[in-house]
């Protein structure tokens, strides 16, 4: 922790005390892999994303340097210092590559993605001071990087191994919140809201679902059409032998 305390703390610290270069520099997603595109070499290449919502099921389950610009920077506290930090509780990934030394190439991979459970959408965030994207040239100069939300689709290969409920989110919520779960098989599913008195109040699902990863939407309406009053409610899942019960605010 020292050392990545340090190493973000040096980063800031270049960003920081720099012009910002006005320079045509993107970072893209191409089948799965983050690109960068610069202008010039890069002395530093630092991201910060979140990659979905607290409590989606989406995961992510490869995140590498191999065959990109970072594969040959050394890992110590003297030639250079590189890591990846996926985080699929908090939903987040922290990216650093800083060769003391040698510049990075101004274009090519950086690195290799994958996720399971949905679509991963990278945005950028703040973790450990670190803030979105930032990109160093040998002048101690951050670039200005044209920067968009990047959307990385899951294989559709890849099916959950388990049953799952996940909390919903947001939460507490107004007016919709998003309920993710996971069927490892075709199975009968029934998913209902309660309230704090155990009356059922919404149907959400019921009927024959086939394998994977699945999301619906409860939009604070009862049954009948009519938005339900501020509160706390649970959530019901009936999937072949696997059920749980969640619970979420909905406020006004």
């Amino acid at each position: 922790m020292k050392k990545l305390l340090s190493i973000l703390a040096l980063v800031i610290f270049l960003v920081a005390t720099i012009s910002v270069a006005n320079a045509a520099n993107k970072v893209v997603a191409e089948n799965g892999a983050l690109r960068v595109s610069a202008d010039e070499p890069l002395a530093a290449f630092t991201a910060a994303f979140k990659f979905a919502e607290l409590g989606s099921p989406v995961i992510c389950t490869k995140a590498d340097f191999s065959d990109g610009i970072a594969k040959d920077v050394p890992n110590n506290e003297v030639d250079g210092v590189k890591f990846i930090i996926p985080d699929n509780e908090k939903k987040t990934i922290l990216i650093v590559v800083i060769p003391f030394k040698n510049d990075l190439p101004q274009e090519g991979l950086v690195v290799n993605l994958e996720f399971q459970g949905g679509v991963a959408t990278l945005d950028t965030t703040t973790i450990h001071h670190q803030s979105g994207i930032s990109l160093v040239n040998r002048k101690a100069e951050q670039l200005d990087v044209h920067w968009n939300p990047i959307v990385i689709n899951t294989k559709s290969s890849v099916l959950p191994m388990e049953f799952s409920l996940s909390q919903n989110y947001p939460n507490p919520f107004n007016p919709n919140t998003t309920i993710c779960y996971a069927l490892p098989n075709n199975c009968h599913v029934e998913l209902y809201i309660y309230n704090v008195l155990g009356q059922r109040v919404k149907t959400l699902v019921k009927g024959e679902q086939t394998a994977g990863y699945k999301t619906v939407t409860w939009d604070g309406t009862n049954d009948n059409g009519r938005t339900v009053s501020s509160g706390i409610y649970f959530f019901t899942i009936k999937a072949g032998s696997f059920t749980k019960t969640a619970k979420m605010s909905m406020l006004k």
